[in-house]
């Protein structure tokens, strides 16, 4: 919808939204562990998933997600991605593309 390829969640054909916001049996589809919480019964769990699609993403999660997206960093709180980098022993910092630049007066070859 953002992406304005159709004007509504159920138009896009490959997606889950029929699956999780309409109750369309799909083998291929695993509900998530968000999607079982939100409600024990199937119909109010399908109303209120089709509610959060619908729901514009705030201007600073979207640019989080895109982040995330461009850079190849993993996306959630800052608390979480901490534990995450602790627990797998990960370098999280953004670096320039390319290689260090060598300063050429340090390698002796200016005079």
């Amino acid at each position: 919808m953002r992406a304005q390829i159709v004007e509504r969640a159920e138009d896009y054909p490959c997606s889950s939204y029929h699956s999780h916001a309409l109750g369309v049996a799909d083998a291929l589809i695993d509900p998530l562990i968000a999607y079982r919480e939100l409600s024990p019964y199937a119909k109010v769990r399908q109303k209120n998933w089709a509610a959060i699609v619908r729901r514009p993403l705030e201007e600073a999660r979207l640019a989080a997600i895109r982040r995330s997206s461009a850079t190849g960093l993993p996306y959630g709180s800052e608390a979480w991605v901490k534990r995450l980098a602790k627990k797998l022993d990960l370098d999280l910092a953004i670096r320039p593309r390319g290689r260090d630049q060598v300063n050429p007066s340090k390698l002796g070859l200016m005079s």
